[in-house]
């Protein structure tokens, strides 16, 4: 999955996109996200199995870094790698992460800034991308 994705959606619209119920779409204390978009490190919402229901939660995007490494890990890169095996094999380590639009960068630098450009693909909600390919998991 990219670095950086928004939900530009209510929490109760994502709870009733992916048919959670409501008592555990309520047990959010916090109603909204702290920005308009959501990269790694931040708190973005994931529908997750809970006690074999589906429960919307917040959590931090991405794996926490192996050593050497400062940011969180987002993105598969390697599927043998042993570092994704637990996750990749455990379907209880596995979320939904739902997004209406997610960024990715220009192939080739700008020639007049010399720095790659972003570009943002908005998704409709009701067909919205919820990606399994980068588990949020909680950790901090």
């Amino acid at each position: 999955m990219c670095n950086l994705y928004s939900v530009k959606t209510s929490r109760g619209e994502v709870a009733a996109h992916f048919r959670v119920p409501q008592s555990t779409a309520a047990a959010i204390e916090r109603g909204e996200l702290e920005k308009d978009y959501v990269s790694p490190g931040r708190e973005g919402w994931v529908v997750r199995k809970d006690g074999g229901e589906r429960a919307l939660d917040l959590m931090r995007r991405g794996f926490p870094p192996p050593a050497g490494v400062k940011a969180p890990v987002v993105n598969v890169r390697n599927y043998a790698s042993p570092f994704w095996r637990s996750a990749l094999t455990n379907p209880e380590r596995r979320c939904l992460v739902p997004a209406t639009r997610f960024q990715e960068w220009s192939a080739a630098p700008d020639p007049a800034t010399g720095k790659k450009r972003p570009f943002w693909f908005n998704l409709p909600f009701y067909r919205s991308r919820a990606s399994s390919t980068s588990p949020t998991h909680a950790y901090g």
